[in-house]
């Protein structure tokens, strides 16, 4: 943002130097990125009257004019404008001077005659002063005065970068003069009244979320006019164009109080506004020469026919104001800041009105704005009459908040008495009622105390503040238990020969559908996606793995064990929830190898899931089921359970259709949902080997199909024994009879020897437990 010294000064007349002003809006917490001096290339231009004019002998299109200057004697200046009689005083640049089109005029020779500097037009300075090549004044200043010293002097300007606590409100000239009024503890003029509005009915508004307030006046003007001298000195000083004063006028209203306004031509409007959500596929072409198509998102101003501007944003051609509008239809609205800043950033256009309104503007300026535009308007002598006017909504009640100078002391660490914080607040425009404070509808931004502290503390400046060392007591950083327990996970299947890969939170449908997952009603929905492919946030880490292993397959032919411990999102009924997921993929097929390599299978999958379930205390039971998610294999398929008996995950192979589409064709997946909280406490110690020997017996058993492997094992960890070490599978096999496994039991104890009697006692009620089942020794 740019800040005119002259300009604050209208409101602050006793402002010191432009120096102590930057000083002190640095102490305000405005950030000065430079400070210049505007206007040196005018301090050359001088006032010089004609005293002779004649047709260049050489040139049809050229005149040499004789111009008198005050204490020199006349020059001859070759000119092609058309007017500029005897008698005319015009504005001279002599050789030397700096253009602000950054030419540097010279003594010119032109067909003959030489010209020393140049006659210069109202454009040629910046300014509009009506279709005339010269600029011929016409006022009482004496020959010689410079033209610096007509448009007020040299201006300070201050390029100020606006940090988001003070981009909330100080976005206006008024707000930077308010500031700097009550850090000098000085007075300043605020002459603003309110528009009163009729009842007409020239609009309506479809959603006040999207538009709280919306005021539309009509005014008659007189076309042809030009704007004052010192309103084009003001926007020129911040870099602003000149154009025509019913524009002129919105531009420096938004940057004088910081309300965009937009004036329409009501003579190219076709019945009343309406404020409303574009429709689908519905154009515009806006200001700026480009046909936009709109979307349901993006909040319009249309008339009976078609959209008329983006609202906010930019407005549309279609009803642009020119030189010869003589009706208008001024635009005072407050609008819902996340939606324009989306409109914004969607259209990628970066307007002065689509920033002011993105970041917030006052409310109360719908009412204060078309009053300063009336008077504005009178002044210039170009107001004919007001016509109708209407406001849609009403003005909101200031906000009130507890006043708690104790709080605000302990924040600062000072000892300012109550007094002087209240006073503080009151100059910066807050209003003591009471125990609350009444916060100004354009402070946005404060909440509570620790907003009244910081305002306090920059208007009286930080460097009153005393310093003081911070105490705390030295503890070293851990992590917690839950994020070491998610390390003890991730770092056992690391060990056990598997690759972390990290994929993306956001996800989209046809992602999810190209994994065999179906889209829940509970999936969260991204409000302003980058694009369609992010669309969603992911409630399943499979699609994101599954993706991996394509990207790699599609690479190299090599097999892959992977595996993600990360959050997945779902939607409840008033917020959303995040879970952690742990899913674990690998590929089950032979790769070409030469010698011949193990070829992976299910069964090593799901010995890494019981041996983390043990290592980890995961909790974990399990039994196979015919039936799961879609996208899994229901012949090949254990669902997993906690111990409380909530499912909480699969284990089993995906199809393999959906296999093929990522470049594998078969491919083991363990997916489950990780306890929030730790149940894992590993402590470190060390076990001496055991000196008595291993008894090793193998068992031969005869199993009704309807029996799994877990059922034995759990039996097997049920027994009433300390020397039971493991038991393991080591034959399965198919016959007459039905099926039969092997199991391998091995027994040692850590006190003595054992007997035959001991391990003969422990396998005759190992049998004992499983004949319940059905199962019985082969014979």
């Amino acid at each position: 943002m740019i800040v005119s010294y002259r300009w604050l000064k209208r409101y602050v007349p006793a402002l010191p130097s432009p120096q102590l002003v930057a000083d002190k809006l640095t102490q305000l917490g405005w950030e000065i990125v430079s400070q210049e001096t505007w206007g040196t290339w005018y301090q050359p231009v001088e006032l010089v009257e004609i005293i002779g004019r004649i047709k260049h002998p050489n040139a049809d299109h050229l005149s040499v004019v004789t111009v008198q200057r005050q204490n020199h004697s006349p020059i001859e200046v070759v000119t092609g404008a058309r007017n500029g009689m005897v008698g005319d005083r015009v504005w001279y640049a002599p050789v030397g001077t700096h253009l602000i089109d950054g030419r540097v005029l010279e003594n010119v020779n032109m067909r003959g005659i030489n010209s020393p500097g140049m006659l210069l037009s109202a454009e040629e300075l910046g300014f509009q002063a009506g279709e005339q090549d010269l600029w011929i004044w016409d006022g009482n200043e004496p020959l010689g005065t410079h033209f610096i010293d007509v448009i007020g002097g040299l201006d300070t300007v201050f390029e100020v970068e606006l940090t988001p606590n003070l981009a909330v409100f100080g976005q206006s000239m008024r707000a930077v003069a308010r500031d700097l009024a009550a850090a000098f503890d000085i007075p300043w003029h605020l002459e603003l009244g309110d528009f009163v509005y009729d009842d007409a009915t020239l609009a309506s508004v479809d959603n006040r979320e999207d538009c709280p307030l919306y005021g539309l006046v009509d005014f008659q003007i007189e076309p042809g006019k030009m704007t004052p001298l010192w309103l084009q000195v003001l926007l020129r000083s911040i870099g602003q164009r000149v154009i025509y004063p019913a524009v002129d006028i919105t531009n420096f209203l938004l940057w004088d109080i910081g309300q965009p306004l937009h004036a329409f031509d009501a003579d190219k409007v076709s019945g009343r506004i309406h404020v409303r959500r574009a429709f689908e596929g519905e154009r515009l072409l806006t200001l700026d020469g480009v046909d936009r198509q709109l979307t349901p998102m993006d909040l319009v101003i249309a008339d009976e026919r078609q959209a008329l501007a983006l609202a906010g944003v930019m407005g549309g051609s279609a009803t642009a104001v020119s030189r010869e509008t003589t009706h208008i239809l001024l635009e005072s609205a407050h609008f819902n800041p996340s939606l324009i800043f989306q409109t914004m950033r969607r259209h990628q256009i970066f307007s002065d009105a689509a920033l002011h309104f993105g970041k917030g503007t006052n409310p109360e300026a719908v009412f204060t704005a078309p009053w300063l535009y009336q008077h504005l308007l009178q002044d210039m002598g170009i107001l004919q009459n007001i016509g109708p006017s209407q406001v849609v909504g009403t003005r909101p009640n200031p906000r009130h908040i507890p006043f708690h100078p104790e709080a605000i002391r302990r924040l600062l660490g000072v000892q300012w008495s109550d007094e002087e914080i209240a006073g503080g607040l009151r100059r910066l425009g807050f209003v003591q009622e009471g125990h609350d404070i009444i916060v100004p509808l354009d402070r946005h931004d404060v909440e509570g105390s620790h907003d009244l502290a910081e305002e306090v503390a920059r208007l009286y400046g930080l460097d009153e503040i005393p310093t003081t060392i911070f105490s705390s007591p030295a503890r070293p950083g851990q992590r917690s238990e839950e994020v070491a327990y998610h390390e003890l996970i991730k770092n056992s299947l690391v060990a056990a020969g598997y690759w972390e890969v990290i994929t993306r939170s956001f996800t989209s449908k046809a992602r999810i559908l190209r994994a065999g997952l179906d889209v829940p009603a509970n999936v969260v929905e991204v409000a302003n996606p980058l694009r369609e492919e992010e669309s969603l946030l992911r409630f399943s880490l499979l699609p994101g793995l599954l993706e991996t292993i394509e990207t790699n397959r599609a690479r190299r032919d090599v097999p892959l064990s992977l595996f993600e411990l990360a959050p997945v999102y779902v939607k409840g009924d008033q917020t959303q929830w995040q879970y952690e997921e742990l899913a674990v993929v690998q590929t089950l097929e032979e790769t070409p190898h030469y010698p011949k390599n193990y070829a992976p299978h299910l069964l090593d999958l799901k010995g890494v899931m019981e041996w983390l379930n043990e290592r980890c205390a995961l909790g974990l039971t399990w039994k196979q089921v015919t039936s799961g998610p879609e996208y899994m294999h229901p012949g090949r398929l254990l669902a997993l359970y906690t111990a409380d008996g909530t499912l909480v995950g699969y284990l089993g192979e995906i199809r393999p259709r959906i296999a093929q589409q990522y470049h594998a064709k078969r491919i083991g997946a363990w997916i489950m949902r990780v306890p929030a909280t730790a149940r894992y406490h590993r402590e470190s110690h060390i076990t001496k080997p055991l000196r008595y020997p291993e008894v090793v017996r193998d068992l031969s058993l005869i199993v009704p199909t309807t029996v799994s492997y877990n059922d034995i094992w759990q039996l097997s960890r049920q027994l009433d024994t300390d020397v039971l070490r493991s038991v393991a599978p080591i034959d399965h096999y198919r016959g007459d009879f039905g099926e039969s496994w092997t199991l391998r039991l091995v027994f040692q104890s850590a006190e003595r020897t054992l007997t035959d009697e001991e391990v003969d006692g422990v396998i005759a009620e190992f049998l004992q437990r499983l004949r319940p089942l059905g199962i019985t020794m082969r014979q």
